[in-house]
């Protein structure tokens, strides 16, 4: 791991140079990036993914990074290379962890054919022989998700529709509407229910017990759903949500909250498994989830994810007592992930995420960006997408 400051003295007239003092900070990046570096830029809270071109003086030099005290272009700050084989696996899974969460600002800030570059530099491996299934999020396949036939599925009224007509069930709904304001609040089921939106993730709340429910409650959930029509905070990179007429849908309260079965499809084939069994419908995060990884016929493959393995053996006793030993079970998710994945045309990666409920797979959602296509898979040696 190597850090070193940026500045003033990197300018190229600056006079505290020597005459043997040439290299730019393009420079400096670049060679740290050809030994193997991953480059950030430290913040107060976190690191941001940076490529070298970051700071390239013949990219963009009105932009805001530069600063020029009189002697020429430079970015200020500090930057963090951390060796994508050699580092502390634990510092690389923190640094890459914030680093994920930035990357929408490099978008809005840059572009998307910048981030490109930076998302690329970026996938830090969290040990040395981890896997990453990076996808860069290129100029092309931004455009397809522009389009409506690849970007319509998204959708989840849309997806309803799909599933329906190929005879898969879905989570049962109890009504679609246009805006939260025409929610019959009064006349929701009395064991309460799920409100969210067509468009996008974590636009959901859980309605309580009609005897419970009050109007502080109905207040607060009629103005979260009227915000849920609004751009998707990540539109730049997720373009496809911004073609989804807005809707709220009203579901049943599905109590326990059903383990998730989330395939990757890959050109036409469903190629593997992430899992997730919730530990309380109530604490739908990530710390309250056990996730692992499966080949489609349910071998459980030795890799971890995002937030690293949690394996627990309960769990995973439960997923192959109840899923990998029905092997019509096993056949139908491939059957069912490839054929939904196919009403996508064109589009290389698409993920299809199924409920395990009452002994049937259950549609949840397609999505066309999972975790913006940077997916990590940490402490893996396998090639998960030629399985």
């Amino acid at each position: 791991v190597v850090q070193f400051e940026l500045g003033g003295t990197w300018a190229v007239r600056d006079p505290r140079r020597l005459p043997t003092e040439m290299w730019t900070q393009f420079d400096a990046a670049s060679f740290m990036a050809y030994a193997g570096y991953d480059l950030y830029l430290v913040g107060d809270v976190g690191w941001l993914p940076v490529p070298p071109s970051f700071f390239d003086l013949g990219k963009r030099p009105t932009e805001s990074r530069w600063n020029d005290e009189g002697h020429g272009l430079f970015v200020q700050g500090n930057v963090l290379c951390v060796h994508r084989t050699h580092a502390p696996a634990a510092l690389k899974r923190v640094v890459w962890s914030s680093a994920a969460s930035l990357l929408g600002i490099i978008a809005g800030l840059y572009g998307v054919e910048f981030l490109a570059e930076a998302s690329g530099r970026a996938a830090v491996a969290a040990s040395g022989n981890a896997y990453f299934i990076n996808f860069i999020h290129n100029k092309s396949r931004n455009m397809l998700l522009r389009t409506v036939p690849v970007a319509r599925f998204v959708d989840k009224v849309i997806f309803r529709e799909l599933c329906a007509s190929l005879g898969i069930v879905t989570v049962r709904a109890i009504g679609v509407y246009d805006s939260g304001e025409e929610v019959p609040f009064n006349s929701l089921p009395k064991e309460g229910c799920v409100v969210k939106s067509n468009k996008g993730a974590g636009r959901m709340r859980v309605v309580p017990e009609r005897d419970l429910l009050t109007d502080l409650d109905v207040a607060s959930i009629r103005n979260d759903m009227s915000s849920w029509g609004k751009p998707y905070w990540n539109k730049e990179l997720e373009p496809q949500y911004e073609l989804t007429v807005p809707k709220i849908i009203v579901e049943e309260l599905m109590d326990p909250v059903p383990a998730e079965f989330k395939v990757f499809v890959w050109k036409g084939r469903a190629r593997f498994i992430m899992t997730l069994v919730y530990e309380s419908k109530a604490l739908r995060k990530p710390e309250a989830v056990f996730r692992d990884f499966y080949s489609m016929n349910f071998e459980c493959l030795p890799c971890g994810d995002f937030y690293g393995r949690i394996l627990d053996a309960g769990v995973a006793s439960w997923v192959e007592h109840e899923v990998a030993s029905n092997r019509t079970a096993v056949l139908e998710l491939r059957r069912v992930a490839e054929r939904l994945a196919s009403a996508v045309p064109d589009l290389d990666l698409v993920r299809v995420d199924f409920y395990w409920r009452d002994q049937q797979w259950v549609g949840s959602e397609l999505t066309l960006t999972p975790w913006l296509i940077q997916y990590q898979v940490a402490e893996c040696e396998l090639d998960l997408l030629s399985l």
